[in-house]
């Protein structure tokens, strides 16, 4: 599981979770490094557009 993320890195999106569609607080992104498959990391939509 990746517990941060590094600067000018590569991430890949495995999955996105849009949640209720009347509340998009709760859409999430799924990431993954490439270098490492098992390194993933959950992040609010919100954040990963930032």
């Amino acid at each position: 599981m990746l517990d941060r993320l590094e600067y000018r890195h590569a991430y890949q999106v495995v999955s996105v979770d849009l949640g209720n569609p009347n509340d998009p607080s709760d859409d999430t992104v799924t990431i993954q490094n490439p270098w490492y498959p098992n390194q993933v990391m959950t992040m609010p939509y919100e954040d990963w557009r930032k």
